[in-house]
């Protein structure tokens, strides 16, 4: 046997001792700190380890909540509600929590980067963070910031800029399929003065958010067709899916993880809201002392981002969507942001958004937003309770143009995916007003809960249907940038046979770790 392969198979026998050891541990500090809603999860036949998820401070009343699973456009409006169980959990109740990369926080890691994607004007660093007063707080300040920044080849640079926020990841450590997730929030700044981006949002764990060299050919594909448009095609700017349906070209094995062939695979995009206030450049929106003539409410945007692009020339939308927000307060309505093609998007993602209106309240008080995810089928998002936008399979029909280009069915997201939450500022998404914008700024987050069927808990990053764990082993210089993020992705890269790890050994050290401080 080869020095490296045994080296490699020692590294994963000491990492999975160490595990089952930590394993152990961890149950019986689950099994002394339990809240209140951590036995019914665990009377499901879950294991302590995934129990562990569910904040001890999370009250009784939070621990299932009744929801509309119905997978049919407009069926809420008839069917009754599923009783679904908490299965995560944060509450923000620790003041002072630590979320750096060092800190090994169990669930999030606030980032050290540059978000080159979207060409932010602020660079994200884990001081602009925080647990304070019950909520966490994301906070964007004026002040020079430093920050990585990764090219789509892979090579990086320390970017500074002009202003300073934070965003938190639970990639690679919290990860789930499908279920409803809540999360009450407080935006930052004013309904007068357009600038400030906060957001909610999930993507699939193959891909790294703002790790271009990662989410190359991933992002925001969610396609399992082998056809022309999971290449390289003229109406779009991406580089074609990494992983199609179609046979693996040569180097390209996808069966060396663990993945059957001939299944595409991806990082998905689903935003459960980003906020924007309407331009205020210029003079415009009028004026903090009254809502005159020329003021126009502030509105959150919840999308479902997909690739491949439906070609030019094609029905976007026409199908599989409903907005039962719109006969509400929130005037839910479809997007109108219009790119290249004269849909929703641009030349890099197709945005299945709709919008609707807030009012001043959600900058001063704390609000809910909502989604349900049933993988596949449907997504439905919510506001205070509200149903604002559904759309289901339908509406990503095969389609094509009267030039023959066509793009198959997408599908609505299988990937397990993890959960992003922060506080930016760009002109590529909202025009800033950075003459009347007040500094500092802050985003707070009440709590974030998940729910999920008690007879189909599915938590994990490298669920068996969908794995990601040996991908990620062996293509680390993707992800991994700083020395110090070196243990997001614990384990060695083997031939494959190793493919999908317990959902909660990623990140199980780190946990005990924080638990046992």
């Amino acid at each position: 046997m080869a020095v490296g392969h045994l080296r490699s198979h020692l590294t994963y026998f000491y990492s999975v001792y160490a595990l089952a050891i930590a394993s152990g541990l961890l149950a019986l500090h689950v099994a002394a700190t339990t809240g209140p809603c951590t036995q019914q999860l665990l009377d499901t036949g879950t294991s302590s380890n995934l129990a562990a998820n569910i904040d001890p401070d999370s009250p009784a009343t939070a621990c299932s909540m009744a929801v509309c699973t119905s997978t049919e456009l407009g069926g809420c409006a008839s069917a009754a509600k599923e009783n679904l169980i908490l299965v995560m959990s944060d509450e923000f109740n620790k003041d002072g929590r630590g979320l750096a990369v060092y800190q090994n926080d169990p669930l999030w890691t606030a980032e050290n980067l540059y978000y080159q994607p979207t060409s932010d004007m602020e660079v994200y660093t884990a001081q602009q963070v925080a647990t304070g007063g019950g909520s966490l707080e994301i906070t964007i300040n004026k002040g020079v910031g430093q920050g990585i920044s990764q090219a789509p080849d892979g090579s990086s640079t320390s970017v500074a800029m002009p202003f300073v926020s934070g965003m938190v990841s639970s990639w690679n450590k919290f990860c789930f399929t499908g279920g409803y997730l809540e999360v009450s929030a407080v935006m930052p700044g004013d309904d007068f003065y357009s600038g400030f981006w906060p957001a909610t949002w999930m993507m699939g764990n193959l891909g790294r958010a703002g790790y271009m060299a990662s989410t190359g050919g991933m992002w925001p594909y969610s396609y399992d067709v082998c056809d022309a448009a999971a290449g390289k095609v003229d109406w779009s700017s991406l580089p074609g899916q990494r992983f199609s349906a179609c046979p693996d070209t040569a180097g390209n094995n996808q069966t060396r993880y663990g993945w059957p062939a001939g299944v595409g695979r991806g990082a998905p995009e689903v935003d459960l809201f980003e906020m924007s206030v309407p331009s205020s450049v210029n003079g415009l929106k009028g004026t903090p002392t009254a809502h005159d003539s020329d003021y126009s409410l502030p509105y959150v945007s919840q999308t479902l981002q997909m690739a491949p692009l439906q070609p030019p020339g094609t029905a976007f939308m026409a199908s599989g969507v409903n907005y039962p927000g719109a006969s509400s307060d929130f005037d839910t309505q479809k997007s109108s942001w219009s790119g290249i093609y004269g849909r929703p998007g641009n030349t890099y993602q197709d945005s299945f958004s709709a919008v609707s209106s807030i009012n001043t309240s959600f900058f001063s008080e704390y609000h809910n937003f909502g989604l349900f995810w049933q993988p596949g089928e449907v997504l439905r998002w919510y506001i205070d309770g509200q149903i604002t936008f559904e759309i289901t399979a339908a509406a990503l029909t095969a389609v094509s143009n009267s030039s023959g280009a066509e793009v198959g069915q997408r599908q609505i997201p299988l990937e397990a995916m993890y959960i992003i939450m922060n506080l930016g500022m760009s002109n590529d998404f909202t025009p800033v007003d950075l003459y009347r914008l007040s500094f500092p700024a802050t985003m707070k987050v009440d709590y974030i809960r998940l729910y999920q069927d008690p007879t189909a808990i599915n938590v994990g990053c490298s669920p068996t249907a969908y794995p990601t764990q040996q991908y990620l082993a062996c293509n680390k210089d993707l992800y991994i940038v700083l020395k110090e993020d070196r243990g997001r992705i614990p384990g060695g890269c083997t031939s494959g046979a190793l493919a999908s790890q317990p959902a909660l050994s990623i990140g199980l050290l780190a946990v005990l770790l924080l638990c046992l401080a």
